[in-house]
């Protein structure tokens, strides 16, 4: 029986061997096509979305007629000009008895190569106006260049309304249709008063990219919001020859949903294309947002941010700042100081081109014309383009004058605390249109605000020490709070600090940022060399943290930027409503 059993199995295990030999090559002959392909499929797919031809090179589709559009996309801001030497077009604005310091800022500020449009108010007597109109008309200066517009049929305006913006838009559509070839256009009372030559302000600006918009600006409205935003005013001024306040409406408004709204300065300097935009704007949003406008107090510290805040091709040409110095009250901040020979000192070391709110005929602005502008009573600012004759010094008396050359710039000392303030050549601004370019802050460009002279060096002690990156959170959010939180337990080696957006370090490293000291609407991820903002800080900040995140983060950046930002800005807007406010900081 032992003998028949053994062939038997001997037998059977040779088939068995045999089968499982048989079986193996087929499986793998199956098994890794399977992977390569599903691999490859998958990069395919992922390509087809991120890519414009897709992954594979050599595949051409056959073209499609492109099915209609939206005219909008089809337009575009109009090019810049090339012009050597910018130009600038102003507008001087005031009401009455303000008729001979507008005639002083004008002299001031006057230089041929500008344009410039002066408005006194129907609150001012017909006889103010009218001396306005001949004091230009007979101006010799004035009248051989032709670049000094009066606006005869006056608006009747109120600063708590929507009248200063439309007065704004009208100087600014007299200035496109009359004013020839200009780059920036400036708004400005008769209560401003530069503090650097024209000279000196032209050169300055002649180094930097044209499409730059200064204008101070910042989407957490804060007290804005139940005190502005949802009021419901009517300003007299729109329709009534004699001014007087606003009256409220019993009901009040939600915030709008169809644009974000942003605060900031009155006082601004602004791109041609953007100025062309807001008055012959292919897309509606300028009249949309002005038609709200109409309605909001205070007004002129809205509409220009909310419109160029809310469009794509002019968002990424802001820069922080309203080239003023401006000493103001205690919060609010809502009403700024006269002032006076006691702050010369800071007006100086702000280095900011102009400065406000000066009272008539005040000693400093004899001061600021004798020390910075080297200018006399009632005459212009010396410059390479006024000519002496006969030994007469044009600058105390114009009856004996030559006009020479309008581009002869002559800097001085002003356009050195003008570089100080304004560093955009170390700007690097990238269209966030595409889906891997970034936005990089560098702190080399900060636009420095205020009394300060540099926020790179004053925050330069940050580190000195420590080099570690600083993460600027929302102290009272919980869920930036819980953010801290998170990053902590996954930061074992310690690679980031922390520190509230509210806290005076926070706020200098904002300002070191280029960003407002009370924008507290997105975390900041401050470096040495620069800083980063909403998703591009989450993504950076991943970089820094324990496996898996600093992978994941470079998979992440596969996702337009615009995506993440969307969903970012959605988050933020809504943080407090859906996860709380705490009263105490993480920290």
């Amino acid at each position: 029986m032992k003998n028949l059993a053994s062939p038997s199995l001997s037998k059977l295990s040779l088939l068995l061997q045999m089968e499982t030999t048989t079986k193996q090559p087929k499986k793998k002959k199956w098994v890794l096509p399977l992977v390569i392909s599903l691999i490859l499929s998958s990069l395919v797919v992922i390509t087809s979305f991120f890519t414009p031809k897709g992954f594979i090179p050599f595949y051409q589709p056959t073209p499609v007629t492109p099915k209609p559009v939206f005219i909008e996309s089809k337009l575009k801001p109009a090019s810049l000009r090339v012009n050597p030497v910018p130009r600038i077009a102003y507008l001087i604005s005031g009401s009455t008895g303000d008729g001979e310091s507008l005639k002083r800022t004008l002299r001031a500020l006057y230089h041929p190569l500008n344009q410039y449009v002066v408005h006194l108010d129907l609150e001012a007597s017909p006889t103010e106006r009218l001396e306005l109109v001949n004091f230009v008309r007979s101006d010799p200066v004035f009248v051989e260049l032709g670049n000094v517009r009066v606006i005869v049929h006056a608006n009747l305006v109120t600063y708590r309304g929507p009248t200063m913006v439309s007065n704004t838009l009208h100087a600014a559509a007299i200035l496109l249709k009359e004013g020839g070839d200009w780059d920036w256009f400036i708004n400005l009372s008769a209560s401003d008063y530069p503090l650097v030559t024209q000279d000196d302000f032209l050169h300055t600006l002649s180094t930097i990219p044209r499409h730059l918009n200064f204008i101070e600006h910042t989407s957490d409205i804060g007290w804005k919001e139940s005190q502005r935003a949802r009021p419901v005013i009517i300003d007299p001024g729109l329709y009534s020859s004699k001014k007087s306040d606003v009256f409220w409406a019993s009901e009040q408004r939600n915030i709008p949903t169809a644009f974000k709204l942003f605060t900031g300065s009155a006082w601004m300097m602004l791109s041609r294309p953007f100025i062309e935009f807001c008055i012959w704007g292919w897309d509606n949003l300028p009249r949309t947002v002005l038609m709200y406008y109409a309605n909001f107090l205070s007004s002129p510290e809205g509409y220009f941010h909310t419109v160029i805040c809310n469009v794509e091709e002019f968002r990424n040409t802001t820069v922080n700042h309203d080239l003023h110095f401006i000493s103001w009250d205690t919060p609010p901040k809502q009403h700024p100081h006269f002032l006076t020979n006691d702050d010369f000192q800071r007006m100086v070391e702000s280095n900011s081109p102009f400065a406000r709110k000066f009272g008539h005929n005040e000693a400093v602005l004899d001061k600021i014309d004798t020390e910075l502008l080297g200018r006399a009573a009632h005459g212009f600012v010396p410059s390479g383009w006024l000519k002496v004759n006969n030994g007469v010094n044009t600058n105390t008396s114009i009856s004996d004058y030559t006009i020479g050359n309008v581009t002869d710039l002559r800097p001085g000392e002003g356009a050195e605390r003008i570089q100080q303030l304004i560093k955009v050549q170390c700007f690097q601004l990238r269209d966030t249109r595409t889906a891997h370019s970034r936005r990089y802050f560098y702190v080399s460009a900060t636009v420095l605000r205020g009394d300060v002279v540099d926020w790179v060096e004053a925050t330069t002690s940050f580190f000195e020490q420590d080099s570690r990156p600083i993460m600027l959170f929302d102290g009272v959010c919980n869920l930036c709070n819980g953010g801290v939180k998170f990053v902590r337990d996954n930061d074992r080696k310690r690679n980031i600090r922390f520190e509230a957006l509210q806290s005076e370090s926070g706020k200098k490293l904002l300002q070191r940022s280029g960003r407002a000291p009370d924008d507290i609407s997105s975390v900041v991820l401050v470096e040495k060399e620069r800083s980063y903002i909403k998703s591009e800080a989450v993504l950076k900040i991943m970089e820094y943290l324990d496996l898996p995140f600093p992978q994941l983060a470079l998979f992440l950046q596969f996702v337009p930027l615009f995506l993440w930002n969307f969903m970012y800005d959605n988050v933020a807007d809504n943080r407090y409503t859906v996860f709380g406010r705490s009263e105490s900081c993480e920290l």
